[in-house]
């Protein structure tokens, strides 16, 4: 009830308010992050049957994936982050970067995954 009232009255101040975005950054950002490691933690865990390597390797690929802050959208990065406000420029200049990325990460590693099972 209260987003409703937040909606009207944006409305009478002239703002226009979409739910659309919220669905697509949180289809191109998490979902494929959700993708990669589930994929990843079955393939490890019929592969060798240890929990405790899935766990290490996961550490390890979360770890190589934040080593940066921003600007690092390499194609195998799992998370990927741009964390700064007021940067659209340079947002509009890589922002193909981060949906080759996004893209890599749902058709490869589910491709593999079917390969390998």
């Amino acid at each position: 009830m209260e987003q409703c009232t937040f909606y009207s009255e944006s409305i009478t101040y002239g703002y226009i308010i979409s739910c659309i975005p919220f669905i697509k950054y949180w289809a191109v950002w998490i979902v494929p992050t959700i993708l990669v490691t589930v994929s990843l933690s079955v393939f490890l865990d019929i592969l060798s049957n240890n929990l405790i390597l899935v766990f290490g390797v996961q550490f390890i690929v979360w770890l190589l994936s934040i080593a940066t802050f921003m600007g690092n959208y390499e194609i195998w990065r799992v998370v990927i982050r741009f964390s700064s406000f007021g940067m659209d420029k340079y947002y509009d200049g890589i922002k193909n970067d981060i949906y080759i990325n996004r893209i890599f990460m749902v058709f490869f590693y589910q491709l593999s995954l079917l390969l390998f099972l």
